[in-house]
């Protein structure tokens, strides 16, 4: 499938395992520049690693997404963003 997402930047939040690792790597077979979070640096580059190849993302940051300063802070450190899937622990 071809969605066409070269040149095109995604941030997946929590998404160091489960759905979220799954989707960045989906979305970096199709071309798109991945950004992923974690809250844990070990299990960040696991998940990393564990999409190289073919499609590494761009750059994992640490970051809670869940609360109020670490999405400010993950909004201010991932500017021009076309595609964003956050994950919710509260599900």
């Amino acid at each position: 499938m071809d969605l066409h997402l070269n040149d095109k930047t995604a941030l997946v939040t929590g998404s160091t395992a489960g759905i979220g690792l799954e989707i960045a790597r989906k979305l970096a077979v199709e071309g798109a520049k991945v950004i992923i979070t974690g809250r844990n640096k070990a299990k960040l580059d696991q998940a990393i690693d564990s999409i190289r190849p073919p499609a590494a993302p761009e750059s994992g940051r640490m970051a809670d997404a869940s609360t109020e300063e670490g999405a400010a802070a993950l909004v201010r450190a991932t500017p021009g963003v076309d595609i964003l899937v956050k994950q919710s622990r509260d599900l």
